[in-house]
């Protein structure tokens, strides 16, 4: 499309550089007038000089409130309106390895520019544009606002902050038809992490720069890094018309992420969770760990808040991904735990990467490839590993609560002691949205090609401690079977009177053996 701004005025702060440079330039092509807001003076003055007379640059320091206000005032007194603003300006806070060693030097200085630039930036530019009619607000969040994680945990909580407001304000400025949302860049190349505040040398911090970027493209989807065109295509939707309908949203622009929950303190524990349920599963144990451990809970990909992949969606496929992750947030050994479909991945995470793996835990599902796995696969009571495709897809559309309640009832050994309610509305949800239900699927198909996996994987047997844990009215049994074929050292334990949902249903028995084999 062409001059989709024809006419109208903009306002990006952080305008002289990097993503800011690049909506500047995106909105002049489509026909706006704009005013570039930035501290760096000489960049913004050459930018602006170099773009024509529709741009202007002003400076302004957006940790300052009285220069944002003076900012909007400016812009309209320059060229009459204000259409657009995007709170863009932000700064990152200094990396450190463990949060203990934090000692928040920098708090005022990250939340004073991510968070009250952003605020003040949203009311100054809403109370002009709630007397010409409305407008559209655009606010730069982070994908490290969504995703949780370590390392720079003062930016990570200002970006969050941004994604809340954001959609607080959206609420009340709507009556106004004042549009705010929020764009959640990742893996974007820009300045912000060169001028991070660091005891690194040049030299260092381009390595470590370049060793991030090359973890988080190996994890996304879409294989490349993202550029500030990416993200000025998507200002452009939600400065346009396009959007007109679309308020207190936040649009991650990442190339697809793996959604990841952490926390507690000590040897990492990598948790990967099974079908019908997303990475919630193991908040009762990760409680009991977090004294110990650094607790890592990813939802697997295409899985609750986890991108869906457009390819690869099988246990190995995931692995790697998820590898990837742990990899990106600076940890080279784990323990890992997995359930159902999550023990599958597990499984996959150690055979192919042995010497990171230091634990394995494999709780209540079987192994594809592995010695007595058709029996299972074939079971004809067990009919849902064949249930995919569009028909089936149709047929549960509209009815996964039904669909699921098969599982949560039928594979306990007392369905009043499975899934709680609240969990069961959670996983619901998660799995009701668009694309969800078919990515579930998409690891019951890939069983085949699993077991040519994993039948390979298994000729090299793990030498690491490897604990099989599971019901005796479920997996229990076969599990311990198989998980005797593929490692040396194993613990067996099969909880009686139990079923599939083993943490649900035997919580304290499951959380003192996963404890003490930790």
């Amino acid at each position: 499309m062409v001059n989709e701004l024809l006419g109208r005025v903009a306002i990006v702060t952080g305008g002289a550089s990097g993503i800011g440079a690049g909506i500047v330039e995106k909105f002049l092509s489509e026909g706006a007038r704009v005013v570039i807001a930035d501290v760096e003076r000489e960049r913004g003055e050459e930018l602006a000089g170099k773009l024509g007379a529709d741009v202007v640059f002003r400076s302004a320091d957006v940790s300052n409130p009285e220069q944002i206000g003076a900012l909007v005032a400016g812009a309209v007194e320059t060229f009459g309106r204000l259409d657009v603003m995007v709170n863009n300006a932000g700064v990152s806070s200094k990396m450190h390895r463990s949060f203990l060693d934090d000692d928040l030097a920098d708090f005022q200085r990250v939340m004073s520019v991510n968070v009250l630039g952003v605020m003040a930036g949203t009311r100054d530019a809403a109370r002009q544009m709630a007397t010409s009619g409305g407008g559209s607000i655009i606010n730069m969040s982070s994908i490290g606002g969504i995703q949780a994680g370590g390392g720079v945990m003062t930016y990570r909580a200002s970006k969050a902050a941004v994604i809340m407001f954001t959609k607080s304000a959206a609420i009340e400025l709507a009556h106004y038809e004042v549009r705010v949302n929020a764009i959640a860049p990742g893996n974007i190349p820009t300045p912000l992490l060169q001028t991070t505040t660091t005891d690194k040398s040049p030299e260092e911090l381009a390595r470590f720069e370049h060793a991030i970027r090359e973890q988080m493209r190996a994890d996304r989807p879409l294989k490349r890094e993202g550029t500030p065109d990416d993200i000025a295509e998507a200002a452009l939707y939600l400065a346009s018309d396009r959007s007109r309908y679309v308020t207190g949203t936040v649009l991650p622009v990442d190339g697809g992420t793996v959604s990841v929950t952490i926390g507690g303190s000590g040897p990492p524990v990598l948790l990967l969770h099974g079908y019908a349920e997303t990475s919630r599963m193991w908040k009762p144990l990760a409680k009991v760990l977090a004294p110990r451990f650094t607790v890592i809970a990813p939802d697997l990909p295409g899985i609750g808040d986890s991108s869906i992949p457009t390819s690869g969606l099988d246990m190995k496929s995931s692995a790697e991904r998820i590898h990837a992750v742990v990899h990106s947030l600076g940890y080279s050994k784990v323990r890992v735990v997995g359930h159902d479909i999550g023990l599958m991945v597990a499984y996959a995470y150690a055979a192919v990467y042995p010497e990171e793996v230091e634990k394995l835990a494999l709780m209540d599902a079987f192994l594809p490839g592995v010695g007595g796995w058709e029996a299972v696969y074939n079971n004809p009571q067990i009919w849902h590993f064949r249930f995919y495709g569009p028909t089936p897809e149709a047929l549960v559309k509209g009815r996964e609560r039904i669909y699921f309640e098969h599982f949560w009832n039928d594979f306990a050994a007392d369905k009043t002691h499975s899934i709680p309610e609240a969990d069961r509305r959670a996983y619901t949800r998660a799995y009701s949205r668009p694309g969800r239900m078919a990515a579930g699927f998409a690891y019951f198909a890939s069983f085949p090609k699993t077991a040519i996996d994993f039948a390979e994987l298994a000729k090299t047997r793990l030498a690491i401690p490897v604990l099989s844990i599971g019901g005796e009215k479920a997996n229990g049994v076969a599990l311990g079977v198989q998980v005797k074929l593929i490692a040396s050292d194993v613990t067996v334990i099969v909880l009686e009177n139990t079923g599939h949902w083993i943490l649900e249903e035997r919580p304290a028995e499951t959380i003192a053996a996963l404890d003490r084999f930790l």
